[in-house]
């Protein structure tokens, strides 16, 4: 409202030969951006479409006063804008194009923007999950931090890189150099940060070392780096005790007491972090991770009926955010398996089958074999066989085995699981009384058992067999 009076008389006096300078109208639209995300009016959408007004009128009517590194900068904010909508592949291409304007300059104005241009690519990257080039990109920009400001090594800018290429590196297994890459990063928001020591990037940095040593199997060091991060975070956010980084921390140490079958205090840490995110009453991502990692903690205490409530709850919260989204959430399926598992061995066989068939109905959507398709497969049927509907039992168990064969086609030995679905399909034929068919069952099954053994000499015989 404050701004879209003036846009409409500058574009209007555009009509009489180039009656408003470039700035002026690019930096109103700009500013336009800017007022909508402030307040929050559709933000997203109206930015995309005022960026790609401002690249249109630039190369219309400024070519004259042409400036790669504005138009850069204009670029990147548009990228930026469709990272925000859930769309990498088109801001890894407008990122593209404000590197190409750039072309071979080298000049200190140049070199800056194109570390900052290379990040963005590494954060697309990143939401893509190609972390090959995510590390290739970060790496990149330090290179030219590295060339640009020898003498100042100790940059915020080079720390979050440095940071950011841990966490690739952790989601690529590569644990020794993520923990050397946050390091660095801890480094030098030490020195940056001499006087406010208790600062939340360094926290974030010692909250990103926990992950990453918990993931190596080192928990306890997780836990020493767990503690540092929320004693830091309480002392930064103590006029607002509940802060949702706070609440993250605590879900970590609740994981990291999970992992050491220390239940009473991860049970502590989790429901201290849920406080926090119901009394925000937001669905923070990190507010799922919490109540999954309460019902993890209340099935290892056999406490069936906690563990199908927080599921349920995680459930429900990442299917509103999946509203908008064109596929739904892989981690919404392995809370339908999660749940439909509790509910059989609650013996709510009704209840589990819903949330397999619900499964089951993503793996359609999705029209892929993945695994866990299979998984949900015996489940089914194992769950059919309970209420002794043997029939739709054998239909989901040869699904199971047909989707499993045909995976292994061009695999030079036979699957372990094609021996269990067999052996569950011949047991299920024997119950009906079709023995021929249970027969022909156990010997493919002890045929394939027989070829993974030779294969695998070390291999157990599948139980039961």
């Amino acid at each position: 409202k404050l701004y879209a009076p003036h846009v409409a008389t500058v574009l209007t006096a555009l009509e009489d030969a180039g009656a408003a300078s470039s700035v002026v109208v690019l930096e109103l639209l700009e500013r336009m951006v800017a007022y909508s995300k402030q307040v929050g009016l559709n933000y997203h959408r109206q930015a995309e479409r005022c960026y790609a007004a401002v690249v249109t009128m630039y190369y219309t009517y400024f070519q004259d006063e042409f400036n790669d590194l504005y138009l850069n900068r204009i670029f990147r904010n548009w990228a930026n804008v469709w990272l925000d909508l859930g769309d990498p592949r088109r801001a890894v291409h407008l990122y593209q194009r404000a590197m190409y304007l750039h072309g071979d300059k080298k000049d200190l104005d140049h070199l800056r923007d194109s570390a900052l241009t290379f990040q963005s690519l590494g954060a697309a990257c990143r939401a893509l999950e190609n972390m090959q080039r995510t590390v290739y990109y970060y790496k990149r920009a330090l290179d030219i931090y590295k060339q640009i400001c020898p003498e100042h090594r100790n940059l915020p800018e080079m720390a979050r890189i440095w940071n950011n290429l841990g966490t690739a590196s952790s989601e690529l297994g590569k644990i020794d150099t993520a923990v050397y890459a946050y390091n660095q990063a801890l480094d030098i928001y030490e020195q940056v940060y001499k006087e406010t020591p208790n600062h939340p990037d360094k926290a974030g940095v010692l909250n990103n070392l926990g992950i990453a040593w918990q993931n190596s199997g080192n928990v306890f060091q997780a836990l020493s780096f767990y503690q540092r991060a929320l004693a830091i975070k309480e002392q930064v956010y103590h006029e607002t005790p509940n802060h949702p980084a706070i609440a993250r921390t605590l879900g970590n140490l609740g994981n990291a007491y999970c992992a050491l079958r220390q239940t009473d205090e991860a049970i502590g840490y989790f429901k201290r972090a849920l406080d926090i995110f119901d009394f925000r009453r937001d669905n923070d991502p990190d507010r799922v991770r919490v109540l999954i990692g309460l019902a993890n903690t209340y099935s290892d205490l056999n406490d069936l009926c906690k563990t199908v409530t927080y599921y349920q709850k995680a459930l429900t919260i990442t299917e509103e955010a999946c509203q908008d989204k064109p596929q739904p959430d892989p981690a919404i399926v392995l809370m339908l398996i999660k749940l439909g598992d509790t509910c059989r061995a609650l013996r709510r066989t009704d209840e589990a089958i819903g949330y397999f068939e619900r499964a089951l109905d993503i793996f359609h959507f999705r029209r892929d074999n993945d695994p866990d398709s299979v998984r949900v497969l015996i489940a089914l049927a194992d769950a059919y066989s309970d209420l002794n509907d043997l029939h739709k039992a054998v239909t989901y168990y040869q699904k199971a085995l047909t989707i499993t064969e045909e995976a292994c086609q061009d695999k030079r030995q036979p699957d372990p699981a094609i021996v269990l679905i067999l052996t569950k399909l011949g047991d299920t034929w024997r119950a009906l009384d079709e023995a021929s068919k249970a027969e022909d069952c156990y010997q493919r099954a002890l045929a394939i058992n027989e070829e993974v053994r030779k294969a695998t000499p070390n291999t157990q015989i599948q139980p039961g067999l």
